[in-house]
């Protein structure tokens, strides 16, 4: 059985290695990406399984990161999620009205990280 792999596509150093190693530790295959535009050249060059997406990052931010993804047929279908800090009235369904199947919210939770992950990965074995 081969692992499940995972995008993590974060500016943010210390987010990006907290969420590689929780991954790691859930028994995922974590694919680490530092910024939008390496984490785009990764989803089609690597095919994983689920993408977390950072919204708050420097050209490409995580919106446009989404859409270059719906736009592209070789990453259209693999599910993403934001990873975000975002919690003002109407930022859930910005999110999710940009295409994100769900978001997870910073400060991440292991629990919340793990539930979302399983959840996605369990989901995309059934439908695929």
């Amino acid at each position: 059985m081969t692992l499940k792999r995972v995008l993590v596509i974060d500016d943010d150093a210390m987010i990006l290695e907290f969420l590689t190693y929780a991954l790691r530790s859930f028994g995922l295959a974590a694919i680490p990406a530092g910024n939008g535009t390496e984490g785009l050249d990764k989803a089609v060059a690597e095919q994983p399984d689920l993408i977390l997406c950072d919204i708050h990052m420097p050209n490409p931010d995580g919106y446009e990161v989404r859409q270059r993804l719906a736009m592209n047929p070789r990453t259209a279908a693999i599910p993403v999620f934001a990873i975000t800090a975002l919690a003002l009235p109407g930022d859930k369904e910005k999110i999710l009205g940009a295409g994100f199947q769900g978001y997870i919210s910073k400060p991440v939770e292991l629990e919340d990280l793990a539930r979302t992950v399983k959840s996605a990965v369990t989901k995309d074995e059934v439908t695929r």
